[in-house]
């Protein structure tokens, strides 16, 4: 028995990694495919035994052409593939949409099952105005069609968060479906360290056109206004430069950690501070954040405008804010007024929500619970 693995994104430590060693413990023959083209970098990857890399074109702006054309040729590429090597089992995590409405085509013709997991919503969570995305109408009824039609087909759909299980759920009414949210591998570094005077938020991640970086300016501002602030930054991006540049303008303190990707360095960062910062554009169409899970294994509580899962689930576990541009003011003071035993007592729910909600041991329960049913 042969199964493969499809992901033009490398999301092999977040979630293909516990299907892969599934399957490989039932005894199947398992074969991971990637794109060779890294999104977060924009460069190429260096490729690694046991996975198999299929060659895109590059592209350098998350919105553009070049991008479609790079998500094209991975589709193409994948469906002549799938047709030579002939699986039993798909497990295509998605978009590109392209890349799963092929799939389905062939394992609609053919005696292979198809697993699909989507990890994003496109169109929907393009961060573009609604005057453009009425411009772009037709290539986006396109996208859903494409997706929408390999739903259909599909033996089981994961979906990452509920928020797309609700804005998908009339495709889903004939098809087994799941939630199943991102999971993390967690660290021993975890430390509860004493708040100081001072509030420490931290930024983690790309620095991009999805994130609003005025929402985030804004609260920095009114919290400056009753306590001292310090952002601590671990990222780059293209839009990097115009939150620095604010930050400057409006004299609030920042540190540039740059880049880092040693999960023991990005700790000792984020035990300094209080809060994560979770904050995107209304425009974008998501439930949860990887950066949030990062925030929670870490012990950070968040502040958070990200809607469905993760507003959820800041409320009921008592791990942050919820944050709007309609109640920065009174956030913002209740944030300065936190006793330190308030503060130290939430991080210890966040980390525990990351275990309860994100956890590798979590995921793995849930996901062989449901790869069971689909064998």
């Amino acid at each position: 028995m042969l199964v493969t693995i499809i992901s033009y994104v490398d999301w092999h430590e977040k979630r293909l990694k516990h299907i892969e060693e599934y399957y490989t413990k039932l005894g199947y023959k398992v074969e991971v495919i990637y794109a060779d083209f890294s999104h977060i970098d924009k460069d190429y990857k260096k490729e690694v035994n046991n996975k198999r890399y299929i060659n895109v074109p590059r592209y350098n702006n998350n919105l553009s052409l070049a991008r479609i054309i790079s998500y094209l040729c991975f589709g193409i590429k994948i469906f002549k593939l799938i047709k030579e090597i002939k699986p039993d089992v798909i497990y295509c995590l998605f978009p590109p949409n392209l890349t799963a409405y092929f799939l389905s085509k062939y394992t609609s013709k053919n005696s292979c099952k198809l697993i699909l997991d989507i990890v994003d919503m496109w169109p929907e969570s393009m961060p573009i105005s609604k005057n453009t995305k009425k411009i772009l109408i037709a290539p986006n009824l396109v996208w859903k069609y494409l997706r929408n039609s390999a739903i259909k087909k599909a033996d089981y759909i994961i979906l990452e968060c509920e928020l797309y299980q609700d804005i998908l759920r009339n495709e889903l009414t004939n098809v087994r479906n799941s939630v199943v949210h991102l999971c993390k591998e967690q660290t021993q570094y975890i430390k509860f360290i004493e708040p100081s005077s001072e509030i420490g938020l931290c930024y983690l991640g790309s620095i991009n056109n999805i994130i609003d970086i005025e929402l985030i300016v804004s609260l920095l501002i009114n919290l400056n206004n009753f306590k001292e602030v310090c952002l601590h930054i671990i990222g780059k991006g293209e839009s990097k430069e115009d939150l620095i540049k604010k930050l400057q303008y409006h004299n609030i303190g920042y540190v540039d950690h740059g880049a880092i990707f040693d999960e023991e360095k990005k700790h000792f960062i984020m035990q300094k501070c209080s809060y994560g910062l979770n904050i995107m554009k209304d425009s974008v169409t998501v439930g949860l954040t990887t950066k949030s899970i990062d925030y929670l294994e870490a012990g950070l509580p968040l502040i958070n405008n990200i809607g469905s899962d993760t507003r959820r689930i800041v409320e009921k576990e008592k791990i942050g804010f919820n944050i709007s541009n309609n109640n920065i003011e009174e956030i913002a003071q209740r944030i300065s007024e936190i006793s330190s035993e308030k503060l130290l007592q939430m991080k210890k729910n966040a980390y525990q929500t990351f275990i309860n909600y994100f956890s590798e041991a979590t995921f793995k329960k849930i996901i062989e619970n449901i790869l069971d049913q689909v064998n």
